[in-house]
């Protein structure tokens, strides 16, 4: 379990590093650090550097990058007839002490997630599994429940990234042929790898988008969005 949590935290500090801002940032001080020695490098890094954090700032740039993420299309619920269960994984921001609403609540995406996992729960009449840590899925449970009126039949609380949360349900749904999965586009590939990993019988989708079984091709049944 350490060893685990350990991974999982290097892996959350390489991505912050890599991706942007963090990534132009580091590259652009690079640059000024050099150019005061390597005038042409230095200059060249710097350059590279605030101009690629100014491209991925602008809203074509960045909605492009996002179509590229992209790769599954919106979930088709006249193709998800096979499903079994809709599952909704964390990931996102909780607040574990909302005043307002006197107990927990999900985050701005956080709640994106739970409510499209509602929608389809109402549209399909499936049962509900939310899978992530502790804090997430007693957010999302009070959530579904308390702003639409939808049941939580299983929760999965030991999870702290994709592959993990795919892995607790896989063991959970074992003696279930069928379950889909629903996510944000972006994070779908992930969440198809641990769920083939693992030997779970699932298809990807982001919300909205299709999901069939990845061995049969029928639909299954899942929401999630996760880190």
């Amino acid at each position: 379990m350490k060893v685990a949590a350990m991974l999982i935290t290097l892996k959350a500090l390489l991505r912050t590093l890599i991706l942007p801002p963090a990534g132009p940032l580091i590259v652009a001080i690079a640059g000024s650090l050099l150019i005061g020695r390597r005038r042409r490098l230095g200059g060249a890094l710097l350059t590279a550097g605030l101009a690629s954090l100014w491209l991925c700032a602008t809203p074509v740039v960045a909605d492009a990058l996002s179509r590229l993420a992209e790769r599954y299309p919106a979930l088709d619920l006249n193709r998800a007839a096979g499903a079994q269960a809709i599952v909704i994984l964390g990931g996102a921001q909780a607040r574990l002490a909302a005043p307002e609403y006197g107990g927990p609540a999900a985050g701005l995406e956080l709640l994106e997630r739970v409510s499209y996992g509602a929608f389809v729960a109402r549209k399909t009449s499936l049962p509900v599994l939310v899978s992530g840590m502790a804090e997430e899925t007693s957010a999302m449970s009070a959530s579904l429940a308390r702003d639409y009126g939808v049941s939580t039949r299983w929760i999965e609380n030991q999870s702290r990234d994709t592959y993990a949360r795919t892995r607790h349900q896989s063991h959970r749904a074992r003696h279930q042929r069928h379950a889909p999965l629903a996510c944000r586009a972006r994070i779908c590939k992930r969440g198809n790898g641990g769920c083939a990993r693992t030997g779970w019988p699932m298809g990807a989708a982001r919300n909205g988008s299709a999901a069939n079984c990845a061995q049969c091709g029928r639909a299954a049944a899942i929401v999630c969005g996760a880190l």
